[in-house]
């Protein structure tokens, strides 16, 4: 079993219980297709956006915040383990918690319905992330599942594209033929499969293990940069192509035209991560609107067009990452126009 699903599962078992005790609710159910949690109990429903997360670290993931303070969305976070010094810090921001310890802070219309603390983590639900879904692992896994060509390639051409060593790429290939991800065919060619799952897979490391790795830098802009930044980012980089790609909501509205969300993330080779630095004047800051990341690979750059973008699928990530209803309703879109026929 999955570690999201066992964090679902045990989560879900000891609401069921949590909830017996107060006696007035009659059922629990976790609708995975929109990922929401319905509480039925004498005095109505209570519905709430499901979050999941196997390791939470400060500082807390942005879209969790802004879900309740901007879009007043009525959220809850899954974990598999929440410290007491981080349930505060949830606890303050009225952010509705569980974990797989029985640690909960659930409340409801200003009422707090659960607040149970101070049960300490007991056992870990599986054995640490397996190389394949270390950040290395999930650069390589990430050429090859954009690439379908490249489960062909050799060992020094997949590593040299995902920018993994060759040994680290051998190990990533033969856990991948283990776990029966790649066959061969009749042809005496190697597939790639289960891609669905591996991208599951992927997408929920993503936030807590890939995306941290690759973070050069977060900033503050000013709002007169802001303003400029279409304009700024074309003449930073004139001329300097394969160097950089915007991913997030401006990638998504370049790609879709649909929605610009608040935040920017622009992937760069680290050679120039000073020099945008300097362009659009950026300070660093606790409540970050521009993030700064690795551009690891050439595979990772998508061209709409004359435009460069971040690939769909780092897109995609990022927009789940943020959690907005906006941003999620884009994500479906970039999915199904971009990902769909690659990945199904």
């Amino acid at each position: 079993m999955k570690k999201k699903e066992m964090i679902i599962q045990k989560c879900i078992e000891n609401l069921g219980l949590m909830f017996q005790m107060l006696g007035d609710v009659s059922k629990v159910k976790f609708v995975r297709d929109s990922s929401k949690l319905i509480i039925q109990s004498d005095r109505g429903a209570i519905e709430l956006q499901v979050d999941i997360k196997a390791v939470l670290k400060r500082p807390l993931p942005e879209h969790l915040v802004t879900q309740n303070k901007v879009y007043q969305t009525s959220s809850l976070l899954m974990a598999e383990y929440i410290n007491s010094s981080i349930a505060k810090d949830l606890i303050k921001n009225r952010i509705n918690y569980i974990d797989c310890q029985g640690n909960a802070y659930i409340h409801s219309k200003g009422k707090v319905l659960i607040h149970i603390q101070g049960k300490t983590r007991v056992k870990e639900l599986e054995k640490e992330a397996t190389a394949l879904f270390q950040p290395k692992g999930m650069q390589a896994l990430f050429v090859l599942l954009t690439n379908e060509g490249m489960v062909n390639s050799t060992i020094r051409d997949l590593a040299r594209q995902s920018a993994v060593s060759t040994g680290r790429t051998a190990s990533i290939l033969k856990e991948l033929k283990v776990k029966g991800y790649i066959r061969e065919t009749a042809k005496n060619q190697l597939k790639l499969i289960g891609k669905k799952d591996l991208l599951e897979n992927w997408l929920s490391n993503y936030g807590d293990r890939m995306r941290p790795s690759l973070v050069l830098g977060s900033y503050k802009m000013a709002i007169s940069v802001e303003n400029d930044l279409e304009e700024i980012l074309i003449k930073v980089f004139h001329g300097k192509e394969k160097q950089n790609a915007v991913s997030g909501s401006l990638g998504a509205d370049r790609l879709l035209h649909y929605y610009r969300g608040k935040t920017t993330e622009i992937f760069v080779v680290p050679e120039m991560a000073d020099l945008i630095r300097k362009e659009l004047k950026l300070i660093p800051s606790r409540e970050p609107n521009i993030t700064l990341l690795n551009l690891f690979s050439p595979e990772l750059i998508f061209y709409q067009g004359d435009t460069a973008v971040a690939h769909p699928l780092f897109i995609y990530a990022e927009l789940l990452y943020r959690g907005g209803d906006r941003e999620r309703e884009t994500a479906g879109m970039i999915y199904d126009r971009y990902l769909r026929e690659m990945i199904e």
